[in-house]
């Protein structure tokens, strides 16, 4: 009886495990990336289009810049944001999370796109680059970080949902610049990679 219980169970559990791969895999992650690509578009469009150069750098200062000031406002955030407080708490968090997110976009367009200007014109620079973030990654334990891309689902209804997300969880009453250059710095180093795997 409890064989065919736990049996039961793990049956539930694995078609729910199943489902849940199904709707992230052809669901979550193509809105995901149809979400990139229509903000990368639209920089496209109306960040200096007849200069690409020019373009990638405005996402990159623009996203760079942004993500800094929300991450520096997220402790304040979180300290005056009352969460009984429905309305107001579901409005400014998910104009911050909004806000963030296409900073993040912005940030990633114009640091990948610049990696495609500088970096990757000859295949040892890909090499060369791609070993160095590898073995900076390895070093910062931040491997991890490459891989969850676009693979890792967050949803917006958890309790610490204005939480900065720093590489190496410094208390939000603690987070200093210096925190923040980490993170940029992890990112780069991520998405260097992710741009010159293929290269390779």
């Amino acid at each position: 009886m409890v064989v065919i219980f736990f049996s039961a169970m793990s049956f539930r559990n694995g078609l729910l495990t199943f489902a849940d791969i199904l709707i992230s895999l052809f669901l979550i992650f193509p809105l995901s990336v149809l979400h990139w690509r229509g903000t990368w578009e639209l920089q496209d469009v109306y960040f200096t289009p007849e200069d690409p150069l020019r373009s990638d750098w405005i996402s990159f200062a623009i996203g760079g810049n942004v993500c800094v000031v929300e991450l520096l406002l997220q402790p304040l955030l979180i300290e005056y944001l009352n969460p009984k407080r429905r309305c107001l708490y579901f409005v400014v968090s998910r104009l911050h999370l909004y806000i963030h997110g296409w900073a993040v976009m912005c940030y990633w367009r114009g640091l990948w796109d610049l990696c495609d200007d500088y970096l990757t014109e000859h295949w040892i620079n890909a090499v060369a680059v791609y070993v160095v973030c590898q073995l900076t990654m390895v070093v910062t334990k931040t491997v991890r970080t490459a891989v969850g891309v676009p693979a890792a689902v967050s949803l917006d209804i958890s309790d610490n949902l204005l939480e900065p997300d720093l590489v190496y969880k410094t208390p939000v009453n603690e987070l200093k610049i210096k925190h923040i250059f980490s993170i940029f710095c992890v990112h780069i180093f991520k998405l260097l990679t992710l741009l010159l795997l293929p290269s390779l």
